[in-house]
């Protein structure tokens, strides 16, 4: 029973990458478009806690990595399950919100990255694998913007008409807007309606400007190369 409920909700560890997959693209649609609508600011919070559990038990099947993994982990889920219910935090309270998050998207990146490089994975596992990796890439970088905004406000210049329609000021825009705004700026897209103004603001969005398209080459280039030595040593062998 508790095996079909672990495969229900988190996937098998031959598929370690297409449940976490779906709990971050319910995270990314979801918390934007339901979360004024229904009423509910600690939505956000609670699906990123989805996220956190799922990639949890991603970890779990390297029992090197799995101490880290719930070192980082658990005290992530913990903060954000109290920050769901704290209220309106303080500047610090947002911090503790924040930091233990972004350190276990930064660690379960390259978990995932090098267990995509180096493991061996069907290949349809390894790309998925990738696209999770892109995307939590988004959202470290979402998650840094978000800090840096409640360390230093008016790091961004975000329009009127997108604050009224986040029912948010400026100063304190939901994370949704750096999700939006992270994402824009990783694949280049940059519409130019939200902008960077402070320094730190800034350096973080040509970094992450960067980090986008290298990313897409380097990893090509890696799988494609990768999958041309598995082809050799298959020919290799008959």
């Amino acid at each position: 029973m508790m095996d079909t409920l672990r495969r229900v909700f988190f996937g098998s560890q031959e598929h370690p990458y297409t449940y976490l997959l779906i709990a971050i693209l319910l995270l990314l649609f979801v918390t934007p478009l339901i979360t004024d609508a229904v009423g509910v600011p600690w939505l956000d919070d609670y699906l990123i806690i989805v996220v956190l559990i799922a990639a949890l038990n991603n970890v779990a099947a390297h029992r090197r990595q799995v101490l880290i993994g719930v070192m980082l982990g658990v005290p992530a889920i913990a903060v954000r399950f109290y920050g769901a219910h704290m209220g309106e935090p303080s500047r610090v309270g947002y911090c503790v919100v924040i930091v233990p998050t972004l350190v276990f998207f930064c660690y379960l990146v390259w978990h995932i990255l090098n267990d995509v490089l180096r493991g061996r994975r069907l290949t349809t596992e390894k790309i998925i694998g990738a696209i999770v990796a892109y995307l939590m890439i988004g959202m470290i970088w979402s998650l840094a913007y978000l800090l840096v905004e409640v360390l230093e406000p008016n790091s961004f210049r975000v329009p009127n008409d997108i604050v009224s329609l986040v029912r948010a000021e400026t100063a304190d825009s939901p994370w949704s807007v750096f999700v939006y705004y992270s994402f824009a700026t990783l694949t280049t897209l940059g519409y130019g309606d939200i902008t960077p103004v402070g320094t730190m603001a800034r350096t973080l969005s040509w970094i992450e400007s960067a980090v986008g398209p290298l990313y897409l080459a380097i990893l090509i280039a890696r799988l494609v190369g990768i999958q041309v030595a598995e082809g050799r040593d298959n020919c290799g062998d008959h």
